[in-house]
């Protein structure tokens, strides 16, 4: 399907995009002037490849290095048990991503940016509206790829320099490779999700220049399709991404707890403590709590800014007379517009808003409170 008009920059910005996060497998081999899949076979085999190299090289380097395994087999079961979740959700997320971008089909993604297009050219009716990536996402986005590739690079100075461990295997231990992927998908999660929230906006502004006019009943029906199409768009997004999120709001809960629980641990313990570790501790409990509001935050700014789509049509009730075209016209947009309100979600687990923050406190906490009695019964003396 060809396009009817030149793309918006933001559109061009994650075409060129795509092109560099097809080589990592994070995006699928998506053509996006033929809205289809390009080379599937050839993905498929460099999906396995990539794969199977991956999953060989971590288990050898496990295997082989000693210096990291006798730093879990000194830790603390709660410890060990907190390896074992980090290493599992990060391995997982990748393993994921490269598993739907390499055997899944494209039909989401081509629904989300078909969708896209029928959008921008159905809202261009009065006129051509430049729409291009926020810049505050630009800046938020260096800076966590900066935290976090920061991150890694101490990580790793930590394993190869206090635990004397090689630096090939320390990669394959520190999972620094598998953190990029996170930070990576959680970019490509909020430029999508950037989008979707500047149409929103866009079509708010039209929707009060409709009412205001004098073909009000006329121009509703398509400002209704309109917000059909970017409720279908959501949709189609947590299809592609819901797993994803689980896993990462998982992760970040784990990291949380982790980081706690490495600082009660070494708050308690009779040696001294090397600041370095107080440091590593701190610093990535900042890296993950910043990538996970990183990720709630602007995907809730989007479910608000839709819904005040509704709130403009019942306050637009109140402009005309009553028994009027125009307001059963109003009332059956507000009727229809409440069955495509968007509510992003990770695979239907649970709700991506604020108050998932709240929520993880709570669980954090809880957690927190049973890993210090647990702590402390394995540290206290057996009678």
């Amino acid at each position: 399907m060809k396009s009817l008009h030149e793309p918006e920059n933001d559109i061009k910005f994650i075409r060129t995009l795509c092109r560099y996060l097809d080589f990592f497998l994070i995006t699928p081999w998506y053509d996006f002037s033929k809205n289809s899949s390009y080379k599937p076979t050839t993905k498929k085999i460099y999906g396995c490849i990539f794969l199977a190299a991956k999953v060989m090289w971590y288990i050898y380097s496990i295997k082989n290095n000693g210096q990291v395994y006798q730093f879990y087999h000194e830790s603390l079961s709660s410890q060990k048990i907190g390896y074992v979740f980090l290493a599992s959700a990060l391995m997982l997320h990748w393993c994921l991503t490269v598993t739907f971008s390499t055997f899944l089909s494209v039909k989401h993604w081509k629904i989300l940016f078909t969708n896209l297009e029928k959008f921008d050219t159905r809202i261009k009716s009065r006129g051509k509206v430049k729409m291009s990536i926020s810049r505050r996402l630009i800046c938020c986005t260096i800076i966590q790829q900066v935290m976090s590739l920061l991150l890694c690079f101490y990580v790793l100075y930590l394993v190869t320099g206090v635990l004397k461990a090689p630096l090939w295997r320390s990669i394959s231990s520190t999972l620094p490779i598998e953190v990029c992927y996170e930070t990576v998908v959680i970019f490509l999660i909020n430029v999508i999700n950037d989008i979707i929230k500047r149409r929103y906006r866009l079509l708010n502004t039209k929707l009060v220049e409709v009412l205001r006019g004098s073909k009000v009943i006329q121009e509703l029906e398509n400002v209704a399709e309109c917000y059909q199409i970017l409720g279908e768009t959501a949709t189609s997004f947590n299809r592609i991404f819901g797993y994803q999120m689980l896993i990462i709001v998982f992760h970040c809960g784990v990291e949380v707890i982790h980081c706690l629980n490495l600082g009660f641990v070494t708050n308690s313990a009779k040696e001294t403590v090397p600041y370095f570790a107080y440091v590593c501790n701190m610093y990535a409990l900042g890296v993950v709590s910043y990538n996970f509001l990183l990720l709630v935050l602007p995907l809730d700014s989007t479910t608000r800014e839709a819904k005040k789509f509704m709130q403009i049509c019942y306050k637009a009730q109140r402009l005309f007379h009553i028994d009027s075209k125009e307001l059963k016209a109003v009332i059956n947009l507000t009727n229809y517009s409440e069955h495509f309100v968007p509510e992003f979600c990770a695979a239907g687990f649970f709700k991506i808003n604020k108050t998932l923050i709240f929520s993880l406190l709570g669980h954090v906490a809880a957690c927190y409170i049973i890993i210090i009695q647990f702590n402390q019964s394995q540290n206290s003396p057996n009678p």
